[in-house]
């Protein structure tokens, strides 16, 4: 397998990771005694990428469809805005909060993953 008309493998088989870089065209001669481990990173960041994007569709698209179903309640009672801005603001409120306490949650998780952390609690 070639990267960019190089060789990438002066022997052996072709690992995951191999492909994946290959793939990625960020690749230089690799061997296959190589050490391949710093490929996970970049599965790791397109996982919290697309986590990042549910959640910028949730805080955006769910406020918006409660809105949305308050001006048709509006509409049909006849009252004004009110339902717009009560479900609208309520389930914005609501979103915000569980952007914040989930990266709360997720930020204390991976700080005690830390080598650093694991030395503070044992000891």
């Amino acid at each position: 397998m070639t990267c960019n008309g190089e060789e990438m493998i002066s022997g052996g088989r072709l690992s995951v990771s191999t492909c994946i870089l290959a793939l990625a065209g960020s690749c230089n001669k690799l061997n296959a005694s190589e050490d391949h481990t710093a490929v996970a990173n970049p599965i790791k960041s397109l996982a919290n990428a697309e986590d990042g994007v549910t959640a910028a569709f949730e805080l955006v698209l769910t406020p918006a469809l409660f809105a949305f179903l308050g001006y048709l309640i509006d509409r049909w009672t006849g009252v004004g805005p009110l339902f717009v801005f009560i479900l609208g603001g309520v389930v914005a409120a609501y979103e915000i909060w569980k952007l914040w306490y989930t990266y709360t949650r997720r930020m204390e998780e991976l700080e005690a993953g830390l080598p650093d952390a694991r030395r503070k609690q044992n000891g």
